[in-house]
């Protein structure tokens, strides 16, 4: 049905959606060449962090009580002593909009939404994760200077 490269290809870009948490329909997906995002707002999965010994690894999540955690861990804690809901609404710190939170995407499967940023280098990205992508193809460091097209 598909040559082997094809295949291999699906399985790239399977295991390149689980890293950067897309989600990757491969019937639709492929064939559109497009990725759907999940909704903004996600639940944390505290199945992971069954107790609340914590690493200390920062990477910060913003809880949709405005608070910034230093880990997923620690907002499942969060959630655990006070019995409320929160979810995680970003995935950075709530006060940090000059960088977007990038995962590893090597092959620069990002979602066709247009949500233009301007890049300190002067370029108008269509959204966080193409400018994500020009980061890690460049090698260089490039912040989001504001939302919106550069000028």
């Amino acid at each position: 049905m598909f040559a082997r490269g094809v295949i291999v290809l699906l399985c790239v870009l399977v295991i390149s959606s689980c890293h950067i948490m897309i989600h990757f329909n491969p019937c639709f997906s492929f064939l559109t060449q497009t990725v759907a995002v999940s909704d903004a707002a996600r639940k944390p999965n505290c199945k992971r962090y069954p107790s609340d010994a914590c690493t200390k690894i920062y990477k910060p999540k913003c809880g949709s009580d405005g608070k910034t955690y230093s880990n997923e861990c620690e907002l499942c804690v969060a959630i655990r002593k006070t019995g409320t809901e929160i979810l995680i609404v970003k995935e950075s710190r709530c006060d940090d909009d000059r960088q977007p939170y990038c995962e590893p995407n090597p092959l620069g499967a990002c979602p066709r939404i247009y949500r233009p940023v301007c890049g300190s280098n002067g370029k108008t990205y269509d959204n966080d994760c193409l400018l994500c992508f020009a980061i890690e193809k460049s090698g260089t460091e490039i912040f989001k200077v504001k939302k919106g097209k550069c000028d």
